[in-house]
């Protein structure tokens, strides 16, 4: 946990080893974790990363459930709470739920959602999408806002079975806006 400070280092795993389970928690506006290249969370066993009340990460790339059998949540929540990304971000086995004013951003890559993946929440993506998997926007019925491209892509050979889905939830009040 990270409460106060910043943390810099290279790259960094969170549950790294097959059968593995690792929990980071960068929280508050004191709160930073610099990597000077890649974060993955669940790169052979289980990871799990929140961010929270104005936590900051940075690192050139992301990685979120890396290799067959791992799982990777990432949870990013509150005003000014970030996770900026130089090159891209790769979601693969796992979800990033971005709530309550947070910002997922990434300047000169792409955000890729896998089969079985998910990209759900009330905050900000700063970048472009490509979604082979589930974007479910909002928190309840909210906004998820994409200040970039959003691509959803259909049955494509070689990445599995399932197309890109866009869950929209609806009442009798009102609805979801991507």
């Amino acid at each position: 946990t990270i409460i106060n400070g910043t943390v810099a280092n290279q790259s960094s795993w969170i549950g790294s080893e097959v059968g593995s389970i690792g929990n980071v928690t960068v929280s508050g506006p004191s709160a930073s974790w610099i990597m000077q290249s890649n974060l993955t969370v669940g790169r052979g066993g289980t990871g799990s990363l929140t961010v929270d009340s104005g936590g900051y990460i940075q690192s050139d790339f992301g990685v979120v459930g890396d290799a067959f059998g791992s799982y990777g949540s990432v949870l990013l929540t509150g005003t000014g709470t970030r996770w900026d990304m130089l090159l891209g971000l790769n979601i693969k086995n796992g979800a990033i739920q971005i709530l309550n004013g947070a910002t997922l951003s990434v300047a000169f890559g792409t955000i890729v959602l896998s089969e079985g993946s998910q990209l759900r929440g009330n905050g900000t993506v700063e970048g472009d999408v490509l979604n082979f998997s589930e974007v479910l926007p909002g928190d309840g019925i909210g906004t998820l806002a994409i200040d970039g491209s959003y691509e959803q892509i259909g049955l494509t050979p070689g990445f599995g079975s399932e197309s890109g889905t866009l869950l929209i939830e609806m009442n009798a009040t009102g609805h979801d806006v991507l």
